[in-house]
Formats: structure tokens, sequence, C-alpha cells
């Protein structure tokens, strides 16, 4: 699922012709231009580069963290395969329980007067800054903004317990 991820991700920004864009214009780009997938799905992908870290944030900027040049055999006109988010949440169970939980996070910020996107944007800055869970940096914002973390702390400590449980094999 990685390549696809990234050859996904190199396709977009071959088509853009620049190595860098907003959270905005990559999901208005792939859900309405390219017509590859509903906005909620092209903001589900967008979430998922950069949890996979194909993609890092960069200030308000998004950019890829390879060489869009080197993903080989990309065909004119590539559209993801219609099944592409459908089997990538599939194969990725705590990464949807992971995005859940942000959006809540989301949800609560807004209440607070944070629109979405300077949320997600700060979340990312204050991830890369501290080098923590994305669950953990909106936590953080959210306690900064003046909002009643009780409820939301315990969705993000769960997650976080959860996901760094050792895997039995």
């Amino acid at each position: 699922m990685m390549n696809k991820l990234t050859v996904c991700a190199a396709a977009f920004f071959r088509s853009r012709g620049r190595n860098f864009v907003t959270g905005k214009e990559f999901i208005n780009e792939i859900s309405l231009n390219l017509r590859w997938m509903s906005k909620s799905d092209a903001e589900y992908i967008l979430f998922t580069l950069v949890e996979k870290n194909i993609l890092r944030k960069n200030g308000d900027y998004f950019q890829p963290t390879f060489d869009i040049l080197s993903v080989k055999n990309i065909p004119i006109g590539y559209k993801p395969e219609q099944n592409f988010v459908s089997e990538l949440r599939s194969t990725m169970p705590l990464q949807s329980t992971k995005e859940s939980s942000f959006s809540s996070l989301i949800v609560e910020a807004e209440k607070y007067g944070t629109r979405k996107e300077d949320f997600i944007s700060e979340s990312s800055a204050i991830q890369d800054k501290l080098g923590i869970d994305i669950l953990v940096a909106g936590l953080i914002i959210l306690k900064n903004n003046g909002a009643d973390v009780d409820k939301v702390s315990d969705i993000v400590y769960e997650q976080i317990s959860v996901s760094n449980q050792p895997s039995s094999s």
C-alpha cells in the first residue's frame, strides 16, 4: 500500500507542476479538479500521507519527502483505483481510529473558535518541533487555547496506549 500512496502523491505533485501545496489546495485539487475521490477521502489521504511521512508540513505548505521524479511508470492520466481509499482504510485500521480521534480534536477546537486548517497546521508544527504524536500535539493546542481537555484527553490517552502496545507475534 505504501507504494500506491507514494505513486498517488507523485502523480498529484507532477500534475500540479510544483513540489508544495496548501492542505486546501491538495483537497480541492484531488476532489474537485482531478475528481479522484470525495473531499472527505482526500482529507483522509492527506492525513495518511503525513502520518506515513510521504508528505511533510512546512509552514502552511505540504511537500513530498521524496523526489517525485524518482517514481517511475506513472500512467498518463493517472487516477487511483476506485477502491483505493477503502482498501487503505481496511489495511490500516489503527490509522482510521487515529483519524477519528484527531477529528474529535478538530471538532473540539472549532467549538473554541479555532479554524480547522489552523488547528491542523498548528498541531503538525508542534508534532514536528517536539517529535510527538499528532494527537498529543492537538491536545497541547487545545489546552493552550483554553479548551476543556478532560473529555478528549481520555480519547488521546486511549489511542496512544493502543498504538504503543507491542505487537504479539
